[in-house]
């Protein structure tokens, strides 16, 4: 064939042996084909469970004078007092809390700021303060949605840090008393 170059057949007739996938290789004869190379199962690494959880408690025990008190619980009274106190709180429970200041503490604004344990700021509000000793009770928005985990709160009186408290969102809500509620 004129004008075609012989490498150019060359390199079609190669890449075509490799298209068709070549010509197989057979052991010569009398001897018996060369064994599969050996493969090996590897394990499957078992995935840990998830870590559980563990509470942690709400100091309840009534504040020494000059303490800042903050009580947590599942609802409010008329007089801003809890009226069923928890240690921690079941998913989809309200959040209730009443702080009391101590005295020598003055203000009209309470600020509290809650936080999950990675530091990311989950919410924010404020409450009227009143009476004496001083005391604020409110109920935390959007509570009752908080994922299981623990959280910190910061509490301010008119922007001033004045204590932080903690809580826990848990599978099944503890109550004060022995056992859940």
């Amino acid at each position: 064939m004129r004008g075609v170059p012989s490498s150019l057949w060359l390199v079609a007739g190669a890449a075509l042996a490799l298209a068709c996938g070549g010509a197989e290789r057979r052991p010569p004869a009398g001897q018996a084909p060369a064994p599969e190379p050996a493969t090996a199962a590897v394990p499957v690494p078992e995935t840990a469970p998830p870590p559980v959880m563990e509470p942690v408690p709400i100091v309840v025990e009534p504040a020494a004078p000059g303490e800042l008190d903050v009580r947590f619980g599942l609802g409010l009274a008329g007089d801003g007092s809890i009226t069923t106190p928890v240690l921690s709180f079941g998913a989809g429970d309200a959040v209730c809390l009443s702080v009391t200041l101590p005295p020598g503490v003055a203000g009209t604004t309470l600020g509290l700021r809650w936080f999950d344990l990675s530091g990311v700021q989950v919410g924010e509000t404020t409450a009227a303060l009143g009476g004496a000793p001083l005391r604020a009770a409110l109920r935390l928005p959007g509570g009752e949605r908080l994922e299981r985990g623990d959280y910190r709160i910061e509490l301010t009186v008119d922007g001033r840090a004045v204590g932080e408290a903690n809580f826990s969102i848990t599978d099944l809500r503890q109550s004060e008393r022995v056992g859940g509620a």
